[in-house]
C-alpha cells in the first residue's frame, strides 16, 4: 500500500478571504523536496521560508533588507522546486487550492449546509479531501493518505483524520507559499497592501507560476452563485 502525505495551509482568514491548499505526494517525493528546500535555505541564509515575510519584507527579510527584486528571485527558487517536481511525471506531486470569501459564503450558503458543511473552512477542507482522493485513486492502486495541517490551524479545523505539525516543517512552508500567493492573486490582500505594491506583484508572480504556462495547481474560487447552486438554492 502506498503511503501519501498531504500538507495543507490556510494562512488564517485575511480580510474575509480564505484559501486552503497545499501539496500531496508519496513519502519519497517529500524527502526529495525537503532535501532541495533545505539546500536553498542554506544558500539564502534562512532558517525557514515564509512567503508573507518574503513578499512584504518582514521577519527575517526585514533584518536582511533585501530589495524586492532579490526577494522575488528567492521566492522563485523555492517555487521552482515544487513546479519541477510536479512536472517530472504524473502522480508525483498534486498541487491544490480551494478558496472563497466569507461574504460570498454567507450570501451563497444562506445559513444552510453545503455538502454537509456548515462553515467555509469545513467546506474547503472537504473539497481538498475530494481532490486528493481523486488524484490518489487515479495514480495508485492502494493508498493511505495522511492529512497534515499546521498546529496553528487546530482551532479552525478539527475533523477526523487530521494531524498537526509545526509550520516550520518544509511541506507546510511549501503549502504556505502556495496559499498566500493564491489568496493575494485574487487581490484580497489586506493589511493596507495595495494591488500595485511590490508585495502584491510578488504574490501574483508566484501564484501565476503555478498556473501558467503549465497549470499544476488545480482548484478554484467559490463565489455566491456557485455556492447557491451547490446548496440547491435559487436567487
Amino acid at each position: 500500500m502506498e503511503s501519501l502525505r498531504a500538507y495543507l495551509d490556510d494562512g488564517g482568514p485575511d480580510r474575509g478571504a480564505l484559501t486552503l491548499g497545499g501539496f500531496a505526494a508519496a513519502a519519497e517525493i517529500w524527502d526529495r523536496i525537503e532535501s532541495g528546500w533545505r539546500e536553498l535555505l542554506d544558500r539564502h541564509w534562512l532558517d525557514r521560508f515564509d512567503m508573507r515575510d518574503c513578499a512584504e519584507g518582514t521577519g527575517a527579510f526585514a533584518r536582511r533588507r533585501d530589495p524586492p527584486e532579490a526577494r522575488l528571485r528567492i521566492a522563485r527558487d523555492f517555487q521552482s522546486i515544487l513546479h519541477g517536481t510536479a512536472r517530472s511525471g504524473p502522480g508525483r506531486l498534486e498541487a491544490l487550492w480551494h478558496a472563497t470569501d466569507l461574504h460570498e459564503w454567507k450570501a451563497g450558503a444562506g445559513g444552510e449546509r453545503i455538502e454537509g458543511q456548515a462553515d467555509p473552512g469545513g467546506f474547503l477542507l472537504e473539497q481538498c479531501r475530494r481532490q486528493i482522493d481523486a488524484w490518489a485513486g487515479l495514480h495508485f492502486d492502494e493508498v493511505a493518505v495522511a492529512l497534515v495541517l499546521p498546529a496553528s490551524a487546530l482551532d479552525r479545523y478539527s475533523a477526523a483524520g487530521i494531524s498537526y505539525a509545526s509550520p516550520d516543517d518544509v511541506p507546510l512552508q511549501a503549502a504556505e507559499l502556495l496559499t498566500r500567493s493564491m489568496n493575494a492573486r485574487m487581490e484580497r490582500i489586506g493589511r493596507g497592501i495595495g494591488p500595485d505594491s511590490d508585495a502584491a506583484r510578488m504574490y501574483r508572480d508566484i501564484a501565476e507560476a503555478f498556473l501558467f504556462p503549465t497549470k499544476i495547481a488545480l482548484g478554484g474560487f467559490y463565489d455566491a452563485e456557485t455556492l447557491r447552486n451547490m446548496a440547491g438554492r435559487r436567487g
